[in-house]
């Protein structure tokens, strides 16, 4: 892996600011466009993480970038799980139910989701906290 520098921080920061200053307009002053965009965002999250966790596994396969071997891609794979499941109940409830978490199923999807998820994150803190202990997060020279 590379270390990251400050073009990328400026590239970074530079983007964030040119999305932010594209989409504020439209989401406060464009009719409709809030739901529109509410909808693909959803479903965009979902996509976005399940083409992540496909491409990371599958180069697994291939070579050498076995996630599920080592801790920091573990962590990496499990907070993009983590989030799936309540960004794909909001996606159903926005898509298909006039944004109503409409059935007992759903509503448990979407809470207890997002408890697991928070959950999760507390405890892959945890384990971050462990590797950065034993030395595993200092680059090598």
């Amino acid at each position: 892996m590379r270390e990251l520098g400050l073009r990328f921080w400026l590239a970074f920061t530079i983007l964030t600011t040119l999305f932010a200053a594209a989409t504020y307009p439209l989401i406060t002053h464009v009719a409709g466009m809030a739901d529109d965009l509410f909808e693909i965002g959803v479903w965009t999250g979902v996509g976005a993480r399940v083409l992540f966790i496909a491409i990371y596994t599958i180069l697994g396969l291939r070579g050498s970038s076995k996630w599920w071997k080592y801790n920091i891609g573990t962590i990496v794979v499990l907070l993009e799980v983590s989030a799936l499941p309540y960004l794909a109940a909001l996606g159903v409830a926005v898509s298909f139910n006039n944004g109503q978490l409409t059935t007992p199923l759903l509503v448990w999807i979407e809470i207890a989701g997002m408890l697991g998820s928070s959950l999760l994150v507390l405890w892959l803190s945890y384990i971050w906290l462990q590797v950065s202990r034993e030395g595993h997060l200092q680059p090598k020279e």
